[in-house]
């Protein structure tokens, strides 16, 4: 058990209050915060270090769960002029949040809300887990890209205008990941040029 480091004394970690059960029976413990209930959606990530309300109000990741990698979400809060669709009464945004950490307080003088309150008014529920590091098997449609990049070296190779010896992969922001995903399963390419 834990222990303070001023005083000595012991403290308990607090007990989960949400879960996130996965397809292949993988279960995830966590501390709850937003709307209460359940929600069903496809579990996606996003690495942005901005944005959040964004994200979260975007129509392409409606009927999603969000996990986000960056690990100060809703420390700029809420605001109105931040909000990605026309009409958010009409618009099904995210259904759920997976955050590392808890939700860190607003310090944005733009900041009208707080981000579990938000969350709350739109039925998202959230959860704070810290996780477990990913395998290299477990990145999904990474693995599935760098296939195909392993697919375009076969390809290469046999073209005489190519050294295939001499290929490098580049990636830049979320494709930096798929980048490096690419060289742990594929030693063919001689260099990734990874950049964020």
């Amino acid at each position: 058990m834990p222990t303070q480091p001023q005083t000595g004394a012991t403290w308990e970690d607090p007990k989960p209050t949400a879960l996130l059960v996965l397809a292949d029976g993988t279960v995830l413990e966590g501390i709850g915060f937003g709307a209460t209930g359940q929600a069903v959606g496809e579990v996606c990530f996003n690495t942005a270090m901005t944005g959040y309300e964004e994200i979260l109000t975007d129509p392409s990741y409606a009927g999603q769960i969000i996990t986000f990698t960056f690990p100060h979400i809703g420390n700029v809060g809420i605001n109105d002029d931040d909000i990605e669709t026309v009409n958010l009464a009409a618009t099904p945004g995210a259904r759920g949040v997976v955050l590392h950490s808890a939700i860190t307080e607003p310090s944005n003088y733009r900041a009208t809300k707080h981000l579990d309150a938000w969350l709350k008014n739109r039925g998202v529920i959230g959860l704070a887990n810290h996780g477990q590091p990913r395998r290299p098997e477990d990145w999904g449609s990474l693995r599935a890209w760098a296939w195909g990049a392993g697919r375009v070296l076969d390809y290469l190779e046999n073209d005489p205008s190519v050294d295939g010896k001499h290929v490098a992969i580049e990636g830049v922001s979320r494709y930096g990941k798929a980048a490096l995903v690419t060289m742990a399963f594929d030693p063919r390419f001689a260099a990734a040029l990874v950049g964020s």
